[in-house]
């Protein structure tokens, strides 16, 4: 199922309903306001058009230009940063779950694999050739236009023009010569992909500062002024994402804790419960229901 963004409140971390594994978008403003970091549970797909952008992922910063596509990997954090407030952004998006990746990917071209090994590769950002961009724009549209009301063929029909996107964008990414160029300060990039790969760990910003060479209420300002959030609550973020994957992959509660990196298991539970309105057993029990697969 398909929609453009109503121009009321919509619910950006949890767009999905009634089964649905994919979410079509297109989007444009006039007067833009940068986010702060977020994430999301799935695949954002992202086709730049138009606007004055860069789309950060963590410690990956990357200037847009027209025709370009992003891979948001789930549970990244990430923002659009617009560097001119009256520019006319312009993008469309596809929302898609691990589930609908792995229902469309076959053995001769496994799509969830392939786009597993681009952001493992950091391969999140391509410039494919313009007349591919501009066909997987008209389909997406397409779809836009055509979900509404759509019989069981049109909904096949749907789901067959997603895969086909979805299958050429696999080939952009693993085709392309080199990964993008991101534009992130070295010492911050390095100080945000250390936290990722030791979130067990003492990353606190005294431990950080200690360990990088840097003032830490230097690194509390340009991180912020970076991300839009404290590091804590990035960090804090960031396990709370880390719990959701194991979660989803059936871990015990109590034993997530300890691997998230929380040192008891009420501040987990608490935090936990503030982040997604759900109690640990609650979302492990939400993401297993047949009708709500992410």
């Amino acid at each position: 199922m398909t929609q453009t963004i109503p121009r009321a409140a919509w619910n950006l971390h949890h767009p999905f309903s009634a089964g649905r594994t994919y979410e079509v978008y297109h989007l444009t403003n006039h007067h833009v306001t940068t986010p702060e970091f977020h994430s999301h549970d799935f695949f954002e797909l992202y086709f730049f058009l138009s606007g004055h952008t860069s789309i950060v992922i963590e410690e990956y910063t990357y200037l847009m230009h027209p025709g370009d596509v992003v891979i948001i990997p789930p549970g990244r954090m990430h923002r659009a940063v617009q560097h001119a407030r009256q520019s006319y952004y312009d993008r469309f998006f596809i929302y898609v779950t691990r589930d609908m990746l792995c229902r469309v990917s076959t053995a001769e071209y496994p799509i969830a694999r392939y786009l597993d090994e681009a952001v493992a590769q950091a391969r999140l950002h391509a410039h494919p050739p313009d007349d591919a961009f501009s066909r997987a724009l008209l389909q997406l549209q397409d779809v836009i236009v055509s979900a509404p009301g759509a019989d069981a063929l049109g909904r096949l029909n749907n789901d067959c023009a997603i895969t086909m996107v979805l299958a050429q964008l696999c080939r952009w990414f693993s085709t392309q010569g080199e990964a993008g160029v991101s534009h992130t300060p070295r010492a911050l990039a390095d100080v945000i992909a250390y936290v990722n790969a030791h979130l067990t760990e003492d990353v606190s910003l005294d431990a950080l500062a200690e360990r990088f060479y840097v003032n830490k209420y230097h690194l509390l300002r340009s991180f912020k002024a970076y991300a839009q959030v404290t590091l804590y609550q990035y960090i804090l973020q960031k396990r709370i994402n880390r719990a959701k994957d194991f979660l989803r992959a059936d871990t015990p509660p109590a034993q997530v804790c300890a691997q998230c990196g929380f040192h008891d298991y009420s501040s987990f539970y608490k935090a936990f419960k503030k982040h997604t309105g759900m109690s640990p057993q609650q979302y492990a029990a939400f993401t297993h229901a047949p009708e709500r697969r992410i």
